[in-house]
């Protein structure tokens, strides 16, 4: 008797385990990843070049940094200046700090100004050097409304000065078709992709 008990516990447990994955399984919802889509070709992307200007001798160093939560790739939202939350089950294909520094880095490749665009965590002997600040690289919800927020500051700075070249601050807030993630990485790929241009527009004058 004291066995068929302990038999029916084991399976009674055996059959609950299982009706809690089955259950699990069928609640959460599959990860979904997004990315950030810039144009290819910027008019400042190859002036140097058309110009017949001579290319520098010098690497390109780009530096990122962010808050932790722009350090990790799940999607960042916000409905008060005081608070920001993660999404569970939506991330970026890299974290923002890391998706910010590539697209500066394609795009400043592209110039023809320096010999190498690098991005990295710390200096490089005999480098320019463009610093970014990354502040907010995601969603604000203010009440039906949403909209994508992007902000940085910069500085660029040569191997010889000790002050930077140029410093400066963007800021862009588009607002949303609705709180989607598709619609976030539409407008946060389009305020990327204008304060990119920002900074082109000064490391032309180098």
């Amino acid at each position: 008797m004291i066995k068929r008990f302990f038999l029916f516990i084991k399976v009674f447990y055996a059959v609950t385990i299982l009706l809690l994955i089955a259950g699990c399984s069928m609640t959460i919802p599959s990860t979904v990843i997004y990315n950030l889509y810039l144009p290819n070709i910027h008019a400042q992307d190859t002036a140097k070049q058309e110009s017949g200007a001579p290319q520098l001798a010098y690497e390109l160093t780009i530096i990122v940094q962010s808050p932790n939560y722009l350090s990790q790739p799940y999607i960042a939202y916000r409905d008060s200046q005081y608070k920001v939350e993660s999404s569970k089950y939506a991330k970026w294909d890299e974290s923002p700090d890391k998706l910010v520094g590539e697209e500066f880095r394609y795009k400043i490749s592209k110039m023809n100004v320096f010999e190498r665009v690098n991005v990295t965590s710390g200096n490089m002997a005999k480098s320019y050097v463009l610093n970014i600040y990354l502040k907010r690289f995601e969603r604000v919800d203010e009440g039906e409304a949403a909209f994508s927020e992007c902000s940085y500051d910069f500085e660029i700075s040569s191997p010889d000065s000790v002050r930077p070249l140029y410093t400066g601050s963007f800021y862009k807030k588009n607002k949303l078709a609705d709180k989607s993630y598709l619609e976030l990485a539409k407008g946060l790929s389009s305020a990327l992709d204008e304060g990119i241009k920002e900074v082109q527009s000064h490391v032309i004058k180098i």
